[in-house]
């Protein structure tokens, strides 16, 4: 009887995986849409793809795990410590349909990450929806700057978090982002789904948490909802290893990644094995 309920936990266990990584290809192919009606052409190759975050973007740091999966540990933000972000953005090309509507797509393909996951029942609702409009200002790739970010990580202090972390064999720097501005879904729904979503969530807001994007939403019709990015946002970019911090910034050549949804890992816990 145990062996049959392991097998069927492992069984249960496999295809929650599958569905998962089913949705992450989903979202990935969705946003890829989405770029090549900007014009943008095949960017989300070749590294990780997260969906949308104001929170990771060149410069966040990511541990590579023991079983090759990928894990946000510090945003941009928390690795470049103060000062400005040590980026060269790039000059953000027009989206060349910067306003279109796709069919046979579920919003939460292009609001999901798998870094800051949603309420699935909130995810359910907003699903519910007869027609998606996508808006999108524009698109660039920005890259790390590697000399001032380098700068940035000698200055971080010895036996913090950040600096045990630096150490780790398989820690890695993200050196490109793909960056969308004025990034906004709208979604039309019939009058009873419209209403009963009105009543059940007063804020129909996205916050970004520690990884993830902000949106703010509006009713812009009675049965017409839309969620726009706060800010710009990263959806992608290439990992590279960190070969040294001191004497010398390095990084190795970017890795070349094929991967299911990455995760976001808290670097205050610790990790299997190691002691806190």
């Amino acid at each position: 009887m145990r062996k049959g309920r392991s097998v069927s936990a492992v069984a249960v266990l496999a295809l929650l995986l599958a569905v998962s990584g089913c949705r992450y290809q989903q979202a990935k192919a969705s946003w890829q849409e989405v770029l090549i009606r900007c014009g943008a052409g095949e960017v989300l190759e070749g590294g990780v793809f997260y969906g949308p975050s104001d929170q990771a973007g060149p410069g966040s740091i990511w541990r590579r795990t023991n079983v090759g999966t990928y894990r946000l540990r510090w945003s941009s933000a928390e690795a470049k410590g103060s000062g400005p972000a040590p980026v060269e953005a790039a000059q953000a090309a027009p989206c060349k349909e910067g306003r279109f509507t796709l069919v046979r797509l579920f919003p939460t393909q292009l609001l999901m990450n798998p870094l800051q996951p949603m309420d699935t029942e909130f995810e359910a609702a907003l699903d519910k929806t007869d027609r998606v409009t996508v808006r999108v200002r524009g698109w660039a790739v920005d890259r790390l700057a590697e000399g001032a970010f380098g700068g940035r990580l000698k200055e971080v202090p010895a036996g913090s978090l950040l600096r045990k972390d630096l150490d780790r064999e398989t820690i890695m720097a993200q050196s490109n982002g793909v960056r969308v501005t004025g990034f906004a879904v709208s979604m039309e729904y019939a009058p009873a789904d419209a209403e009963r979503l009105r009543g059940r969530y007063k804020d129909i807001s996205i916050r970004s948490g520690k990884a993830g994007a902000s949106f703010t939403g509006k009713w812009i019709s009675p049965t017409v909802l839309e969620l726009s990015a706060d800010k710009d946002i990263y959806v992608f970019g290439r990992l590279s290893e960190v070969a040294s911090v001191s004497p010398e910034f390095r990084l190795m050549s970017p890795a070349l990644i094929n991967v299911f949804g990455p995760e976001y890992e808290d670097p205050s816990q610790p990790l299997l094995g190691e002691e806190k």
